[in-house]
């Protein structure tokens, strides 16, 4: 097979760490949130979906730092029981839908794995968003699955 042929769907088919992709719903707080990322295999990126998998939006690691660690630094003199009372209001009330980023990068099962790759390149993205036709969230690819593709196949793979 040409490897301007290679379908991303092929790729993800053909990695061999198959790994789970970080959901929450909508309405999650920010605590579901961090529990969805560290879960597993650490992830940079969670995607907030509906119930049908439809992508609504993402919280990047960076997001959730931002969030997170400026409450922390912006408190940090306070008594630490006020502190721990409110991080856990903060981490109650806001929900993903609030936080989340809705302009999320996204590629389609039977794209071009190369073209993907271009574009991530000439974008500086670290991950992407697989839809299947639906529009359905059914993976992600990152970096690190391309590099693991190009380890197995080598450089025709793009």
């Amino acid at each position: 097979m040409s490897s301007q042929n290679i379908t991303i769907r092929q790729c993800l088919n053909a990695m061999v760490t198959k790994r789970a992709m970080a959901t929450v719903a909508p309405d999650a707080n920010l605590k579901e949130v961090v529990k969805a990322m560290v879960k597993g295999r650490r992830r940079r990126v969670v995607y907030v979906v509906d119930s049908e998998m439809k992508l609504q939006g993402c919280i990047t690691l960076k997001n959730l730092k931002d969030i997170v660690f400026s409450h922390f630094l912006s408190k940090k003199l306070e008594d630490a029981l006020v502190l721990s009372e409110e991080n856990m209001e903060l981490f109650a009330s806001d929900k993903a839908a609030q936080v989340m980023e809705s302009d999320v990068p996204v590629c389609h099962e039977d794209d071009k794995l190369h073209e993907v790759l271009e574009w991530m390149m000439e974008a500086d993205l670290l991950d992407v968003a697989v839809l299947d036709k639906n529009d359905r969230l059914v993976a992600d690819i990152d970096v690190l699955d391309l590099l693991e593709q190009w380890l197995l196949l080598g450089q025709k793979v793009f």
